[in-house]
């Protein structure tokens, strides 16, 4: 299977599930993890510290990381767009934290996360701007890097 092939069976397997855990905060700048789906166990401990102490123990079946600019907005209005990085970031991420993901896209080398929760609509945008931008999307046994040039490279999480 190519990897836009398998990207495209985890942007559409993440469809209707939930968001029960994020990452990102002020010492990351830009990056951000969304955790989606079932909890999975780690294979050990991370030694780091979450908000959601399941992250120590577990990784979402799906989990969005991203390392590049992004923007977020609810109900069509923005939140967050690339800066300033701060207590705020943290807030408005965390906010996803219930809500179901509706629909995950590749559009014009962009990656769109359209949420719903809470009788609201969130949307989540990243982009490409600087050299080394890219986006991990991981699914069950696998996962696909897209980087700025619009590649894919496929790689296969081990049993």
């Amino acid at each position: 299977m190519k990897p836009s092939e398998e990207l495209d069976l985890i942007l559409s397997g993440m469809a209707g599930q939930t968001c029960w855990a994020t990452t990102g905060c002020a010492s990351t700048g830009w990056q951000i993890g969304l955790h989606f789906g079932g909890s999975v166990a780690r294979d050990r401990e991370s030694g780091g510290r979450f908000r959601n102490a399941d992250l120590a123990q577990f990784d979402g079946e799906y989990i969005v990381f991203i390392n590049s600019n992004w923007s977020f907005a609810v109900d069509g209005r923005p939140v967050h767009d690339e800066a300033p990085y701060g207590p705020d970031l943290e807030e408005a991420v965390e906010t996803l934290v219930g809500c179901v993901l509706e629909r995950a896209s590749l559009k014009d080398d962009g990656l769109v996360l359209s949420l719903r929760g809470w009788s609201r609509a969130y949307t989540v945008v990243a982009w490409f701007e600087r050299p080394n931008d890219f986006w991990i999307l991981y699914g069950p046994s696998t996962y696909v890097e897209v980087a700025r040039s619009g590649t894919c490279a496929r790689y296969r999480v081990d049993d």
